[in-house]
């Protein structure tokens, strides 16, 4: 059983290395990290980039995958909400850490299901939402 982290970068001006601290920072013990640099979570599903790929041909049943943010396993909401879904029918936890929490798949109560899909379905639509622009110019302002 593996914790694996998943890091993805998508400017120059992020690091994989400032990810992986925080998440070290909360505690994690990793036996690897795993990380796309340079690619969009919007445009391309984790499925086909080349390193995410790789994190779904790796995990396994009793592994966790860590990510700071469920934004980094994508930017779109239908990506976002399958993409955790088929990792917890595989038997994989998965734990964020910037709000610390755990989809394990592992309850069987629909009430409590019900609750752990409205939270990955909001997370997904905030991954989602745009993010707001640090500088705007008078010209863009409505």
């Amino acid at each position: 059983m593996a914790t694996i982290l998943y890091a993805r970068v998508s400017t120059a001006d992020q690091n994989i290395a400032h990810q992986r601290t925080q998440v070290e920072q909360a505690g994690f013990v990793l036996d690897e990290v795993i990380a796309d640099e340079g690619v969009s979570g919007v445009t391309l599903p984790l499925a086909e980039r080349p390193q995410g790929k790789r994190l779904s041909d790796k995990l396994r049943a009793g592994d966790t995958l860590v990510v700071r943010w469920v934004d980094r396993l994508g930017r779109n909401y239908q990506d976002v909400t399958d993409t955790i879904r088929q990792f917890m029918r595989q038997g994989v936890v998965i734990r964020t850490v910037i709000n610390g929490m755990t989809f394990d798949g592992a309850t069987k109560d629909p009430l409590q299901q019900a609750v752990r899909d409205a939270l990955i379905a909001f997370m997904a639509v905030t991954a989602q939402s745009p993010r707001p622009k640090s500088r705007r110019t008078p010209s863009a302002r409505a």
